[in-house]
């Protein structure tokens, strides 16, 4: 297993991490709230610690399907926990319990909530907790693991209206892979 590749991405994600916890920041810093200090302070801390982790040299470039599962769960697993730490420093949401759960629901897009009053959130904590919706489905984090050519092979195949035949414009190696 390729670990370097491991630790590499994971840095990387724990750097996106950090840039999506300035948002919320800057939301909070219009607000004139308390709790952008603390979104600011983690902001940085987590793109400098992502950097550190990613900053070391790889042994391979190369990954493949045991890499790539490892990766995607790790991800979600430290997303996840990254994204509840502010909630309860600003005590938005005070049980790290609570705040994984929230945090795991808003960006699997789940819907599910254990608050009966969201609107007594902090505009920080609300930002954060809507944020991993403005990305779609699978949050500003999905759509990022997969082999590329996977994500090459899929759905290029046209219809032409008004003529019968299909063409097929995937690449010769794609053409016999199940879509």
């Amino acid at each position: 297993m390729n670990y370097s590749i491991i630790r590499k991405i994971l840095g990387v994600v724990i750097q996106f991490t950090g840039a999506f916890l300035a948002l919320p920041a800057v939301c909070g810093l219009f607000y004139g709230e308390k709790q952008a200090i603390v979104y600011i302070v983690l902001s940085i801390a987590y793109f400098v610690i992502g950097r550190i982790i990613s900053g070391f040299k790889l042994s391979s470039h190369a990954y493949y399907a045991r890499e790539g599962l490892v990766i995607v769960g790790m991800s979600w697993i430290v997303i996840s926990i990254l994204g509840a730490i502010p909630l309860v420093i600003t005590k938005d949401i005070p049980s790290f319990t609570d705040a994984l759960f929230e945090t795991v629901s808003g960006f699997t897009t789940t819907g599910s909530s254990i608050l009966s009053d969201v609107e007594a959130l902090s505009h920080t904590g609300l930002f954060l907790q809507h944020e991993p919706h403005a990305g779609g489905e699978p949050g500003p984090y999905g759509r990022q693991a997969g082999p590329a050519h996977e994500r090459h092979c899929q759905n290029i195949v046209f219809h032409l209206p008004g003529n019968h035949r299909s063409r097929d414009h995937r690449p010769h190696h794609c053409r016999n892979a199940a879509v």
